[in-house]
């Protein structure tokens, strides 16, 4: 993105180009699977908006990634039909989201992380930041945070030139 912010057509844009993603919906779940919610909201910052990433720092008591900064997220239920309900209930359970505040916009492919477990991110849009009243579950976060999502735009960017953030913002 040209600076650090955004205007309506640019959250469009974004959200046109996770819409276009491939989506990939599990039909069989691998044993250890898991989602993760990237949850998107926009905030008056300054004089413009931003696009903000909700994030979580892991409390240091847990076995698995202690201390770490985090995506709301986690191993998939039983009854858990899909990985959109893996996502929404571990963000309901670790930072206390109401599902009905966030707009699921895609699925993208799922990875394996260093541990072996399959993770699938879910791409969501908080429409009321207000309205989210963070609830943090002190066995499992230590915190929540946002940063901006232009962070790890820039991140792509230079990782993988060929990343369309044209197609997001024109500068």
């Amino acid at each position: 993105m040209s600076s650090t912010t955004t205007d309506s057509t640019e959250l469009q844009n974004l959200i046109k180009l996770f819409q276009n993603c491939q989506t990939h919906p599990r039909q069989h779940f691998p044993a250890k699977s898991s989602a993760v919610l990237v949850c998107l909201y926009q905030e008056q910052r300054e004089d413009k908006n931003e696009l903000r990433v909700i994030l979580t720092k892991r409390s240091t008591t847990l076995s698995s990634h202690p201390g770490e900064v985090a995506l709301p997220g986690g191993k998939r239920d039983q009854e858990d039909k899909d990985d959109i309900a893996t996502a929404l209930r571990e963000a309901r359970e670790e930072i206390g989201l109401d599902p009905s505040l966030v707009t699921i916009i895609s699925v993208l492919e799922p990875f394996v992380n260093k541990k072996g477990m399959s993770v699938a991110p879910v791409i969501g849009f908080l429409h009321d930041k207000k309205a989210f009243k963070q609830l943090p579950n002190p066995a499992e976060v230590e915190e929540i945070f946002d940063v901006p999502l232009e962070m790890f735009l820039k991140v792509l960017e230079l990782e993988n030139p060929l990343f369309p953030l044209n197609s997001i913002a024109k500068p």
